[in-house]
This record gives structure tokens, C-alpha cells and sequence, in this order.
């Protein structure tokens, strides 16, 4: 009985923190319009812009699609990304990284790797 009770708790708390976890269409839809500058952090594979103040962290997708616009990262390096902030979290949909723009989503906040990846689908998608 008490491996039942033991095993409740995790479940429920493991589901708990992944319905807690937001995509980037939430944070699209819950958003509102910002920007952020600052320098970069990189903890845990994720990214941040410490603005001398706060530090935000910075949703730009699937990594697939970084590498596919070529953006190479540094921490320290200054950034200004804009997109959908809520709370101390952005959704990039633009970053300007070492004088050149790098696009992510387009203004409605639609991802612009959306269709490809993991996510893509049964393939019958069209291009429009």
C-alpha cells in the first residue's frame, strides 16, 4: 500500500510540473509585445538575456532551426530580442545577434520552422 501512496505522489506531482510547462504558442497567446537587451547567459542548454537587472529567458525554437539560419551563440555576447513576453520569458519572433537579424516567428507568431521537425505532421500539409 504504501508503494501505491508513494508512486500517486510522484505521478501526480510529474504531471503537475508538465502541465505547468507552456509551449511557445502559449506564451504567444498569453503574451504581450516586448523587447529585451543585455548579454547572454546559457544555463542548462537553455538561453537568457540578463539586462542588467533581470534575467529573461529566450524560447527561439527547435535547435534545427537555429542551425539552419546559422545563429552560433556566445555567452556574453549582446542580443536584443523581441517577441511575446510573459512574466520573466520571451518568445523570440526577431533577435538582432552581432549586427545581423535573425527571424523566428512571423506577426501573427506563427513558428516559421512549423511543418518540419518532430511536430510536422502526416505530411499532407501544403505550402502555401
Amino acid at each position: 500500500m504504501k508503494k501505491f501512496l508513494v508512486m500517486s505522489i510522484v505521478l501526480l506531482t510529474a504531471g503537475t510540473i508538465a502541465a505547468a510547462a507552456l509551449s511557445g504558442k502559449d506564451y504567444v497567446e498569453k503574451g504581450k509585445p516586448g523587447k529585451v537587451s543585455g548579454v547572454l547567459l546559457e544555463e542548462s542548454a537553455e538561453w537568457y538575456v540578463i539586462d542588467g537587472v533581470n534575467k529573461i529567458a529566450i524560447h527561439m525554437g527547435p535547435v534545427f532551426y537555429r542551425d539552419e539560419i546559422k545563429l552560433n551563440l556566445k555567452e556574453n555576447d549582446k542580443v536584443t530580442a523581441e517577441g511575446f513576453v510573459y512574466e520573466n520569458e520571451l518568445t523570440v519572433t526577431k533577435l538582432i545577434y552581432n549586427g545581423k537579424e535573425y527571424n523566428f516567428r512571423d506577426s501573427n507568431g506563427d513558428p516559421l520552422w512549423a511543418g518540419r521537425g518532430n511536430r510536422q505532421g502526416n505530411g499532407l500539409r501544403s505550402r502555401n
